[in-house]
């Protein structure tokens, strides 16, 4: 685990402790000091999945497993995307359409979740108030907003919308097509996939472009930038900056380096203080100050 300071490139570097070392790391989402990612253990010669919490302090990383009870829950689960609001963990898993809630809680020095699953239904209002219901097979990222679940379903190639009061689905934008900004069902992506959050704006990795829609309007315009979205491997917000990690494997081991793009499409690379960030790095996020790196 690392931190970046953007304003200095200081690096500092934690130190992995507690009864967990983690092998994989699938997305990190900050809920009030701590850090919770989707990833796994490696035991006894296979993986071993859930959920986990890392708390950091001077250069030490805590990483503890997070028990968790209700419907359908186990202690190896493999999640795939993962997003937050207040205290609750939304997520999913690969190839399903489901979305999963995790309330979280503090028990004598455990945390927990209570886990539930939101079964995305269908109405005659899911794809434009058409009758059409639309179905799709898998969600490829997500961010949340209020009561909210924005998701990009790669299937339809739409944005779309899953009310946790009532798990109904609506349709934001998009339709199957290619490229076209426009609102709602005028607009088209070619492949949307990963999602970020700005506000109430949804940056989108739509294959070599990165799109933006507006969620009150659905309205789609594409980010007119140098920066390659095939060159982001995890990407965050920091203030009104879009910070983002690129890989150079042609070296052992791999090192990383960090990019700016800010709201003018300009890109610059972040110039890391005497320090290379090598390995395997799959987490990058911001507690609102510093970038955090696993």
């Amino acid at each position: 685990f690392w931190r970046v300071a953007v304003d200095t490139g200081v690096v500092t570097s934690y130190t992995t402790v507690g009864g967990e070392s983690l092998a994989l790391i699938n997305g990190l989402e900050v809920i009030g000091n701590s850090l919770f990612t989707t990833g796994a253990v490696y035991q006894g010669g296979s993986y071993q999945y859930g959920i986990y919490k890392i708390e950091l302090s001077g250069t030490t990383a805590t990483v503890s497993t997070v028990t968790l009870s209700g419907q359908g829950a186990s202690s190896n689960e493999n999640f795939s995307r993962i997003a937050s609001s207040g205290d609750v963990l939304y997520l999913t898993k690969s190839q399903s359409s489901s979305v999963y809630s995790i309330t979280l809680a503090e028990q004598g020095g455990t945390t927990t979740g209570t886990l539930t699953e939101i079964e995305p239904s269908f109405t005659a209002a899911s794809y434009y108030n058409t009758g059409s219901e639309v179905p799709f097979s898998y969600i490829n990222g997500l961010v949340v907003i209020g009561t909210g679940i924005y998701f990009s379903d790669g299937t339809n190639k739409l944005i779309r919308k899953i009310d946790t009061t009532t798990s109904n689905i609506t349709t934001l934008a998009g339709r199957v097509g290619n490229f076209a900004d426009g609102t709602g069902q005028d607009a088209e992506f070619k492949n949307p996939d990963n999602l970020l959050l700005s506000g109430t704006d949804i940056y989108v990795k739509d294959d070599q472009r990165i799109r933006k829609v507006d969620s009150n309007t659905g309205e789609v315009s594409t980010f007119q930038t140098s920066a390659d979205p095939d060159d982001m491997s995890r990407w965050t917000l920091l203030g009104t900056d879009i910070y983002y990690y690129t890989a150079d494997f042609s070296s052992n081991p791999y090192t990383y380096k960090i990019f700016k793009l800010s709201p003018d499409g300009s890109v610059n690379e972040l110039e890391l203080n005497n320090y290379t960030i090598e390995g395997y790095v799959y987490g990058l996020t911001s507690d609102g100050t510093d970038l955090l790196v696993a």
